[in-house]
């Protein structure tokens, strides 16, 4: 099983805002680390394509949560399949029990109307990740080349929440 690895605790973050609590996460932090803590313990894609991972990790990056790298380090985690490396930086939340942690405060605050808003923009996102990473796959198995895929790319983005 893979561990994640906390970042030594000398990796303060005088780049991104002091967020002391996991309900200061908001619920797009809270849903996106969960994400990320739930895909590296299973050993499975943080999002339907390379892309969503990215911009998963920037927005918990921008968090102050983790650490998006540009190259991995021995003490750096990495997605899965996409090889993306990360840490995780928030000293003021351990990481152990994170994920429980999470789960309940998504579970129980999550559920209020206030976060109705967030979680239909995170679907609509999701969902144009979806449908490209079905697409691509479906060009691949069919031996089509990639450069199909950054032609339907436009033809996709006026429709996407559709």
């Amino acid at each position: 099983m893979n561990h994640i690895q906390a970042a030594s605790a000398s990796a303060a973050r005088p780049d991104a805002p002091i967020i002391s609590d996991i309900s200061h996460l908001g619920g797009r932090g809270a849903l996106y680390l969960l994400a990320l803590v739930q895909a590296q313990r299973l050993r499975r894609h943080v999002a339907p394509t390379p892309e969503a991972t990215a911009s998963l990790l920037s927005v918990l990056d921008a968090l102050g949560v983790v650490r998006a790298e540009h190259h991995p380090t021995p003490a750096s985690n990495v997605t899965f399949p996409d090889r993306l490396p990360w840490s995780y930086t928030w000293s003021h939340v351990p990481i152990d029990g994170l994920g429980d942690r999470l789960t309940n405060y998504l579970s129980s605050t999550g559920r209020s109307t206030l976060y109705a808003d967030t979680w239909l923009r995170v679907w609509q996102e999701l969902l144009s990740a979806e449908v490209a990473a079905y697409l691509q796959y479906q060009l691949r198995l069919h031996q089509f080349g990639d450069v199909f895929m950054s032609e339907l790319a436009p033809l996709l983005a006026p429709n996407e929440s559709r």
